[in-house]
């Protein structure tokens, strides 16, 4: 049947040193969230497909290294 699975993550970081350029500490805040779906009936050579979905924001005082990124991969799992 299908199987799905859902993943999240937070993480912040301060940074300790002032960035010389923008005049201010670093400080980070990250967000991801993972969600990955199978289904055991479909096969392709003995393996099935995973589709796995990942969201990842991250916000930051120096907004450089601020972004949002969505990405897809396509993969084969097998189960013993």
């Amino acid at each position: 049947g299908l199987r799905a699975g859902l993943d999240a993550s937070w993480r912040a970081a301060d940074f300790d040193a002032m960035s010389m350029f923008y005049g201010i500490l670093r400080k980070d805040e990250q967000l991801r969230a993972t969600l990955r779906l199978s289904h055991s009936r479909v096969k392709l050579m003995g393996f099935a497909p995973v589709l796995e979905l990942e969201y990842t924001k991250r916000t930051s005082t120096i907004p450089i290294y601020s972004f949002d990124d969505v990405s897809a991969q396509v993969g084969l799992t097998k189960r013993f």
